[in-house]
């Protein structure tokens, strides 16, 4: 066989990969469990809209009492309070959309930090959980594409713990995320590839720290 008929033999076993695999690349970013009840919903921040809308009908649908959102870091902050300008981040933006979908103030909880990612987060629950002994089962509300990472990094953080905490992955059922066609859609597309990276920037280092 000479070297030409090698060379197109291999660009068409990639070209027959590439359609084989590429249509599943998103299957796997997506983990949604079937629920059981729980102690408190945690709802990711990032597209606040579809994540909080789901916590909020999981709440009414009797899944738990209670919603905890994480502070997320808002640049500049500080400086927006030196000129009494209170600016609300994604955490407060979140309890409005809760409160406005007739979750009681009571039931909604905004844990304190600065929260960059979402490590930062499951590291900030995990401080936050030791005190709250009682919490022993979870549901993390994320959109579709990052259930996958959020299982994987909050299972990593949380089991530092000195007491094992249940973990559900619920998807947001409100996120345009097009898990069938993402390579045909540039914000998918987009979403596809930042979550692969993402999810092997903490594979190599952040499980680590």
């Amino acid at each position: 066989m000479s070297n030409r008929a090698k060379l197109v033999l291999f660009f068409a076993a990639v070209i027959i990969m590439l359609v084989i695999t590429v249509p599943q690349m998103s299957s796997f970013l997506v983990l949604d469990h079937e629920l059981e009840e729980a102690d408190a919903i945690i709802v990711l921040m990032g597209e606040v809209a579809f994540r909080t809308i789901e916590a909020a009908g999981l709440y009414h649908e009797g899944y738990s009492e209670e919603i905890l959102m994480v502070q997320s870091h808002l640049a500049g902050r500080e400086l927006l309070a030196d000129e009494g300008i209170i600016l609300p981040g994604q955490a407060e933006q979140s309890r409005t959309v809760a409160l406005h979908l007739e979750v009681p103030k009571e039931n909604l909880k905004i844990i304190e930090g600065e929260a960059r990612s979402t490590f930062d987060e499951a590291q900030i629950l995990a401080e936050y959980l030791v005190e709250r002994t009682e919490l022993e089962s979870l549901i993390l509300v994320t959109s579709s594409f990052h259930t996958r990472r959020t299982y994987i990094i909050f299972n990593r953080v949380l089991s530092d713990l000195d007491r094992d905490v249940t973990l559900y992955s619920r998807a947001s059922r409100y996120d345009d995320f097009q898990p069938e066609q993402w390579w045909q859609c540039r914000e998918s597309a987009k979403m596809v590839v930042l979550e692969y990276l993402k999810l092997a920037y903490f594979m190599a280092w952040e499980r680590w720290q």
